[in-house]
């Protein structure tokens, strides 16, 4: 994995968690995030799904999260959010190497 897409995945995870405490399921004491990761045929894919909290609404403007997700390309296309009525869902697919490999 290029450093480039570890600072990019960095960046996509910070402005999640960030935003899910200021205004999405961390915000609430019953809300949670679940992240997953897996991997199949040399990528991995990466899912971002909060529940718990607020009922989220899209934002109507673009904000560094916006831009973050549409600028992280991969094999799977861009990062994009999804302003689920139970919370945001984002899922983003990589290439993935052995750690032997790094």
């Amino acid at each position: 994995m290029g450093q480039d897409l570890c600072i990019g995945l960095a960046l996509l995870l910070n402005e999640l968690a960030t935003n899910a405490v200021k205004y999405g399921a961390l915000s609430q004491p019953t809300g949670r995030v679940r992240l997953t990761c897996c991997f199949t045929d040399g990528l991995a894919r990466l899912d971002w799904l909060e529940s718990g909290g607020p009922r989220v609404q899209p934002t109507r403007r673009a904000s560094f999260g916006t831009l973050l997700g549409a600028a992280l390309a991969s094999p799977g296309g861009p990062a994009p959010r999804r302003f689920e009525p139970s919370g945001v869902v984002c899922a983003t697919t990589f290439p993935a190497k052995p750690l032997g490999s790094l």
